[in-house]
């Protein structure tokens, strides 16, 4: 058995810990994916502050100290799911939403609310 150099084993143990980040950085991905309820094109509602966005973005956090999550941005939106004038772009954390409504819930609402102010 030959005798290891100390620069072939600081290379190996690298190499090793290069690996071993890459590993992690993909298991914290796909936990954050996995536990992702939200898609683009979903309304959803901050617990916070009551304003609603349409997500246009999905970015995922991973930090040392507690587990992977995502980050929703998008335009303010309306109850209707219609953007605001002013065009104001939004985050929303995921552990922050507290109501979510796809495209077709919005739709539903807007015919049905239609609907009722027809009939006044």
């Amino acid at each position: 058995m030959d005798k290891m150099t100390e620069a072939e084993y600081i290379k190996a143990i690298q190499e090793i810990e290069i690996g071993a980040k890459d590993a992690i950085k993909k298991v914290r991905v796909e936990y954050a994916r996995s536990n992702n309820p939200i898609v683009v094109g979903d309304i959803v509602t901050s617990c916070y502050t009551g304003k609603r966005i349409e997500v246009r973005e999905i970015k995922i956090i991973i930090q040392e100290w507690r587990l992977p999550y995502c980050i929703y941005s998008g335009p303010r939106v309306t109850k209707a799911g219609r953007p605001f004038a002013k065009g104001q772009i939004l985050s929303i954390t995921q552990d922050n939403v507290v109501e979510l409504l796809d495209r077709a819930a919005v739709a539903q609402f807007v015919e049905r609310k239609t609907a009722a102010e027809e009939g006044k």
